[in-house]
């Protein structure tokens, strides 16, 4: 099971993009324990994460409307 330390290292974190005929969007995919995490597990964690420890964890999704 991978500790916090694990999951707010950024070296360990990748992006999935999804695309639409009318917006861009990213969500989170942790990486570096022995299964990915990604899809709403993936945003739950990343929300979490935030919330707890900001200090460490300050990455930023984002949504882009076209």
């Amino acid at each position: 099971m991978p500790n916090l330390a694990t999951l707010a290292d950024e070296d360990n974190f990748a992006y999935t993009r999804f695309r639409s005929e009318k917006m861009t969007y990213m969500t989170p995919v942790f990486l570096g324990q022995s299964h990915k995490i990604w899809g709403l597990t993936a945003l739950v964690l990343h929300e979490v994460l935030r919330a707890i420890i900001p200090e460490v964890y300050s990455v930023r999704l984002s949504v882009k409307h076209i």
